[in-house]
């Protein structure tokens, strides 16, 4: 087991216990493209450090993929994403596999993991999502209200339990597949659905108000 300490945006625990599943190579790419179309939608605004602020997350069964942290824009490679295999709320940390020994899971990861794998089950949601996309490109109240979704009341400090509770609450208050976006305030927008093309076309429909678009 190789231990990974955490970076300046992952502020969970993270160990990386090898390398990155040969057979989930292909719903990785899939999740890459859907998150580099947000990026040419203007969804994900690039930071000042160069890195982009959004990520997206895949179900496969009892593992989640996920976008790594610190990622470039237009980055297209394998090496780009993680192999979740499970998130300790308790000791706020995660396992996961990558083909690079340096590479972190988005500090999102939290967020992802609650709505993929915890939220259906704890909430008896009718369906249950495979594919969720996040974006720091619609993070107010009034932009919710523009889109007509739900919005957090409160804002919190990200990858924190504090945020991915305010997710779970928002989510429990407002159930997929009722609902399929939400924003969190002062943090970005989440997208649920059943397919990556599908998630990925609702969230391009954000693009008329998003203010980077």
């Amino acid at each position: 087991m190789e231990v990974v300490g955490d970076g300046p945006r992952v502020r969970f625990r993270a160990e990386r216990r090898g390398s990155f599943p040969p057979d989930l190579e292909g719903p990785a790419l899939e999740l890459l493209d859907a998150v580099l179309a947000m990026e040419a939608a203007g969804c994900c605004p690039t930071l000042d450090d160069g890195k982009v602020a959004g990520n997206g997350a895949r179900r496969v069964d009892e593992r989640l993929l996920v976008t790594r942290s610190g990622r470039p824009p237009g980055a297209r490679d394998l090496a780009f994403v993680v192999c979740v295999l499970g998130f300790d709320v308790d000791e706020w940390s995660a396992s996961f596999l990558a083909h690079d020994t340096e590479a972190l899971p988005t500090s999102d990861t939290a967020l992802h993991w609650a709505a993929l794998m915890e939220a259906p089950q704890r909430f008896d949601w009718a369906e249950a999502p495979e594919v969720a996309l996040h974006g720091h490109g619609l993070a107010t109240a009034a932009e919710a209200a523009a889109l007509g979704v739900p919005v957090s009341p409160e804002a919190t400090d990200f990858s924190t339990p504090a945020d991915r509770d305010a997710l779970l609450s928002l989510m429990a208050a407002h159930p997929y597949p009722t609902h399929r976006v939400w924003i969190r305030r002062g943090h970005g927008f989440f997208v649920l659905g059943p397919t990556v093309p599908e998630t990925t076309q609702r969230c391009l429909a954000l693009r008329p108000v998003a203010p980077r678009g």
